[in-house]
């Protein structure tokens, strides 16, 4: 039996296009708090789409409906 989790934020975690796709490609998971959201961003790449790579990580209480997308913290290389 799964153990129920609180869900009181979505991520967002947004993989690149780079291989075809014509947009950006999600996967969206419930956590409980900005903790749990933040090591859901670092260990993306373990649930990774197949051959895709994680270009973004965002969080919302409401998943963008009532509250703005908020940028979760992945230590990711940012553009010059």
């Amino acid at each position: 039996m799964r153990r129920q989790t609180e869900c009181n934020l979505v991520v967002r975690l947004t993989w690149d296009v780079t291989l075809g796709h014509s947009h950006p490609r999600y996967t969206f998971v419930c956590v409980q708090d900005e903790d749990m959201a933040a090591m859901v961003a670092r260990r993306a790449d373990e649930f990774a789409p197949r051959g895709l790579r994680l270009v973004g990580a965002e969080a919302s209480p409401s998943a963008g409906r009532d509250h703005p997308w908020v940028t979760v913290g992945l230590g990711l290389p940012t553009s010059p």
